[in-house]
């Protein structure tokens, strides 16, 4: 059973740049709904003003690849100039980048 914790948005301002640094950190209970994960990639594009680096981090296992399934057909709701969406398999090093046909 899921054991509601906290989501952290962390803001901090840059003194080089006076930019906003942003972190995000907490446990969800689930994948959100394709329209919601829509609106709030399409918020922060907006407020970057460019596409947002969404990785999706795995360990290789079935339940891992079905979780990333689920977050991956919500994204692709999103247009490409959103999202720039990557996959990390944990134990190698580095990311691949995921493209949709559209």
């Amino acid at each position: 059973m899921f054991e509601p914790t906290t989501l952290t948005l962390r803001l901090r301002r840059r003194s080089e740049t006076g930019a906003t640094e942003v972190r995000l950190s907490g446990v969800a209970p689930s994948v959100p709904p394709p329209r919601t994960i829509c609106r709030l990639l399409a918020i922060l594009a907006a407020w970057n003003q460019g596409p947002v680096r969404v990785v999706l981090s795995v360990d290789g296992t079935n339940e891992d690849t079905e979780w990333a399934l689920r977050w991956d057909d919500g994204l692709q709701w999103l247009g490409l100039h959103q999202v720039d969406l990557h996959l990390e398999v944990r134990g190698f090093p580095g990311t691949m980048l995921v493209g949709h046909e559209r």
